[in-house]
């Protein structure tokens, strides 16, 4: 179990015409993690407070979500082991916004890239292969949904699909 919090006064920066605008923000992420022979599973919750967050400026967004992650780790005689891993997240923005694209998906409609959403849900089902213990493969797929619209650009809903790979060597 843990938390972590952190503080910033001038933490969000902003523009307005030539100006720069400035905003407090701060924030708290309890979690949790278990493992029990095999099995593992990580919980977080994240809550942030930010002065003049919204997405049009005037007022305060309190933004909030959460990851559940399960996965299961075996061995295998001729492979090492593998880890097959489920994830569960969720965003709520609290009128903040945030942009699909720049989250690392791509929505049916990645030409229109000032599109903001307010809140997003996303599972994720993926394996690691652990090939030797210094070396870690993973391959997975990510469906996203985002709703919300904030900005008169973004449609009343959108998905995303997403094949995620990566390879960690320890050194």
């Amino acid at each position: 179990m843990g938390l972590n919090f952190g503080y910033a006064n001038g933490g969000m920066v902003r523009t307005e015409g030539t100006n720069y605008i400035n905003s407090e923000l701060w924030g708290i992420n309890p979690y949790f993690t278990a493992k029990y022979k095999g099995f593992s599973i990580m919980l977080e919750y994240f809550l942030q407070h930010v002065s003049q967050g919204s997405f049009n400026g005037l007022e305060n967004a309190t933004p909030q979500g959460f990851n559940a992650t399960l996965a299961y780790k075996f061995e295998t005689s001729k492979f090492g082991q593998i880890e097959p891993v489920l994830r569960v997240s969720m965003i709520a923005t609290n009128g903040m916004g945030f942009n699909p694209v720049t989250m690392g998906s791509f929505s049916y409609d990645p030409s229109n890239a000032s599109a903001v959403y307010d809140n997003a849900q996303a599972i994720y089902i993926g394996a690691n292969w652990y090939v030797i213990p210094a070396v870690k493969v993973s391959v997975g797929y990510e469906w996203g949904e985002y709703t919300g619209k904030v900005n008169v650009q973004a449609e009343n809903r959108t998905q995303s699909n997403t094949v995620r790979a990566s390879l960690q060597v320890l050194f």
